[in-house]
């Protein structure tokens, strides 16, 4: 009988879910989980094509305004603008013919500048050398960190920062000193968090230069990518601060700079924004809707029903697995 009726429910009030994917790459670590590799990419698009209905954002806002979620329907979006996306992605989505949404900051873009993240890793898990103590002011009392027994980068210690995972315990004081200082970085806004990247740098003294594997996509990628009758463009805010820590000025600016970018250089985007780090608060709600923005996407793990507010739609962040192992992650999420 429960079955029945649970059956019953998921037949008239029907779930779709949301893709997040941020790198296709091989990374020398992965603390947050963000990268799939090449293989296994093409091994979850290809499961999706045959199992689901692959649709793009644009019919989701339409069936999210009209309450009428279409079945079994997934929807491919990427975040950040990393120039992988482009070159790897892309080649992989159009040979299945999968639309995605790709929700770019677009202060980054054809800069040979890599985000503070990026930086912040390299300098805390990739140095040859550190020195022992740092000591830095956040205006509380926590900015003194010891790296003592770990300041020499060994063979060791690669795989560990390989293997180490964000909510696992870290592995040695260079994982914990990259963990906190990126919890602190994160709540403020660009500006602030470069100023302590910059003091960070000075005490690392190890000038942190991009790689390719950290290049962001060019303004011709972004072009063609516009162009493209699989693909779309969305809003990520102008610098990518997590909006909850702005004032709401701040974070109506930030949403004005990044459409403006998107007008002056001819860019076409759905009327969708996706909140850095999923961060949004009532204000947020309020920029959406005075730039007459029809959604928001967060990063709570969640399907969208008839039910589903506009402006917290739910999305799972894809790891790096089989798409064997991805479909059946997606019938559960379709059946929550």
């Amino acid at each position: 009988m429960l079955k029945s009726r649970l059956k019953s429910f998921l037949i008239k009030n029907p779930k779709s879910v949301v893709l997040m994917y941020h790198r296709i790459a091989e990374l020398r670590a992965d603390p947050w989980e963000l990268t799939v590799s090449l293989e296994n990419f093409e091994s979850q698009i290809k499961a999706l094509k045959n199992n689901f209905s692959v649709l793009p954002i644009s019919s989701l806002l339409a069936q999210v305004a009209s309450k009428k979620i279409n079945k079994n329907s997934v929807y491919i979006t990427f975040d950040d603008g990393y120039a992988d996306n482009y070159e790897l992605a892309k080649p992989i989505l159009e040979k299945y013919a999968c639309p995605a949404t790709f929700f770019i900051p677009t202060h980054f873009i054809s800069k040979q500048q890599s985000f503070w993240w990026d930086e912040l890793e390299n300098l805390t898990l990739h140095a040859p050398f550190l020195p022992s103590k740092l000591s830095i002011d956040f205006g509380d009392s926590s900015g003194s960190f010891d790296v003592s027994g770990d300041e020499v980068l060994t063979y060791e210690m690669q795989q560990a920062h390989r293997n180490w995972k964000w909510n696992q315990v870290p592995p040695n004081k260079r994982c914990m000193l990259y963990l906190t200082l990126s919890e602190k970085l994160k709540s403020l806004s660009y500006n602030e968090a470069c100023q302590y990247l910059e003091e960070i740098k000075k005490w690392a003294n190890n000038p942190y230069f991009p790689t390719h594997e950290n290049t962001l996509m060019s303004k011709v990628q972004l072009k063609a990518l516009s162009e493209h009758p699989l693909f779309s463009l969305g809003l990520h805010t102008h610098t990518h601060p997590a909006l909850v820590g702005l004032s709401k000025e701040d974070q109506f600016n930030e949403v004005v700079a990044n459409q403006q970018y998107f007008e002056q250089n001819k860019l076409q985007t759905i009327n969708a924004i996706a909140y850095p780090h999923g961060s949004c608060n009532e204000e947020t709600i309020e920029v959406m809707q005075e730039h007459q923005l029809s959604a928001g996407f967060t990063t709570q793990e969640e399907p969208v029903s008839r039910d589903s507010s506009p402006y917290h739609l739910g999305r799972y962040q894809v790891k790096n697995i089989s798409g064997k192992e991805l479909n059946a992650k997606l019938n559960n999420w379709l059946s929550t």
